[in-house]
């Protein structure tokens, strides 16, 4: 996306007139699969989806993961990103975010991609920059990634706050040998295999995602992936493997 792409204010929108309206969904838990639902009310600045949707799929949908919301308002496609909530009454929410664009944010794009990778995962409470190479590292695979994470599987079930430090050569591409990632989401998928959605985080938004304790308990090498990296990430994939989505 543009840096000079106009950006929409969220509080400009009526949403009245969206209730009822059709809405597009690209999820982390669903690679590769576009889904559809219905916005059936706003309630407290978050669209309540029909759980209908997609033949019982939006009601299958699991929390904290990252989802790209499409519509279209007075002849415009808008696009944002944000996450899913589920309510205590079992209600699918949507967050509604200050900005929305009226593209689709290339950092969110997803390509199928099955590769092998090395990583391990601690949590804030026990690391130390002396504690990395004492971590477990093991081998596994991906199965999808863009500019802002990627879908993994895991040997066991983590917790939501755990972060990641993963391993990946791309071909042709530059990559940093350590890529800082979060855990938003992990789940067994329709194979009984536990896939986690990691949220990378990048140098520039480092201070946003994690303390500043933790910032100084890491090595300079895992903030090596910036925005610039993302967006090349992006571009390599587009390149390489556009047609795993097609």
């Amino acid at each position: 996306m543009s840096s000079n792409t106009t950006m929409i204010k969220s509080a400009h929108i009526d949403y009245s007139i969206l209730v009822g309206k059709k809405i597009t969904i690209i999820t982390e838990q669903f690679p590769g699969q576009v889904l559809t639902s219905r916005i059936m009310s706003n309630s407290n600045n978050n669209l309540v989806l029909d759980k209908s949707g997609s033949e019982g799929k939006i009601n299958q949908l699991i929390p904290k993961q990252n989802v790209e919301m499409q519509f279209k308002y007075k002849g415009q496609d808008i696009a944002f990103t944000s996450s899913i909530i589920i309510s205590e009454s079992g209600r699918i929410l949507v967050p509604i975010v200050a900005s929305m664009s009226p593209t689709v944010r290339r950092k969110f794009i997803r390509f199928e991609m099955e590769k092998a990778v090395r990583l391990t995962y601690f949590d804030e409470r026990n690391i130390k920059s002396a504690r990395l190479n004492k971590l477990k590292w093991f081998e596994t695979t991906i199965s999808n990634i863009g500019g802002g994470g990627a879908l993994a599987f895991m040997p066991s079930m983590l917790a939501d706050d755990n972060f990641i430090l993963m391993n990946m050569i791309l071909d042709g591409l530059a990559f940093p040998s350590l890529v800082l990632g979060r855990v938003c989401h992990i789940h067994r998928n329709g194979q009984n295999k536990i896939v986690a959605g990691v949220e990378f985080i990048t140098k520039e938004n480092a201070a946003t995602m994690i303390s500043s304790s933790m910032v100084r308990n890491l090595p300079e090498a895992t903030f090596q992936f910036d925005n610039k990296m993302a967006k090349e990430l992006v571009e390599y994939l587009e390149k390489n493997y556009r047609n795993n989505d097609e």
